[in-house]
């Protein structure tokens, strides 16, 4: 990461498909996890600390520079916090929210569970029912299903049956560039046909909206043929 809080040289690309926050995209990773996807804001942490380390040598009151620290940590909680009050159609924030949200990040955990979708029908029902959801599971006989309708009726409670559906809608997109996506682009474009660019270009353009065109096509669960894929899965830093 830069001193402009640019993250300069990652190395690998990676999208997330099912809702996990232990997962990392990078091979050279995968046997700690440092970087994984639900440790960014630790790692964000831990690069400003080593910065305040590096400059403290120049400071007067190095006290201060625990200040610095302190207010990433608390405009990353804002932030988030804000995060999610958009994607669940929340208008004011709430302390007691954060019980409902918790909630909700270790239900999408309990069975693979692809977060776009999810979130992209969650922003269209009209019923607390997780029938209407099964479409996001990678396992529909696995739903716990009980669970899930009592969470849902928490949340149904929480926005009085009328969710901001238009904040929904801006905040959880329907289109995302996934892994097998851009697979499919690069082997087409070695063989000189670059039609699934162009088509991925243009409907990348306005992810948020419905593009019935391209809803049976792009609009899906990654294929099955694409889970353990070299390119699809996880990549080296040098790839």
């Amino acid at each position: 990461m830069s001193i402009h809080g640019l993250t300069i040289d990652y190395g690998p690309y990676g999208w997330l498909e099912d809702y996990n926050p232990n997962w990392t995209p990078n091979t050279t990773d995968s046997s700690t996890r440092r970087y994984r996807y639900g440790q960014q804001a630790q790692i964000g942490a831990w690069n400003i600390a080593r910065l305040a380390e590096a400059v403290a040598p120049l400071m007067d009151d190095v006290q201060s520079l625990y200040s610095v620290l302190e207010h990433f940590e608390n405009k990353y909680i804002e932030f988030q916090n804000s995060m999610w009050s958009e994607k669940l159609g929340i208008d004011d924030f709430k302390e007691s929210d954060e019980a409902m949200i918790i909630e909700l990040d270790s239900m999408l955990q309990k069975v693979e569970t692809d977060m776009t979708i999810f979130f992209r029908i969650l922003s269209h029902i009209k019923k607390p029912d997780i029938e209407l959801l099964s479409e996001a599971f990678y396992d529909s006989e696995s739903i716990p299903a009980d669970e899930w309708n009592q969470w849902l009726g928490k949340w149904w409670q929480r926005v009085d049956g009328k969710p901001n559906r238009k904040n929904m809608l801006q905040s959880n997109p329907k289109y995302v560039l996934r892994n097998w996506m851009a697979q499919l682009a690069i082997d087409a474009a070695e063989k000189e046909d670059y039609s699934v660019c162009e088509e991925l270009y243009n409907l990348l353009k306005n992810p948020y909206d419905e593009q019935p065109e391209f809803e049976e096509k792009w609009f899906q669960k990654r294929p099955e043929w694409a889970r353990h894929r070299v390119g699809c899965s996880m990549l080296s830093c040098s790839s």
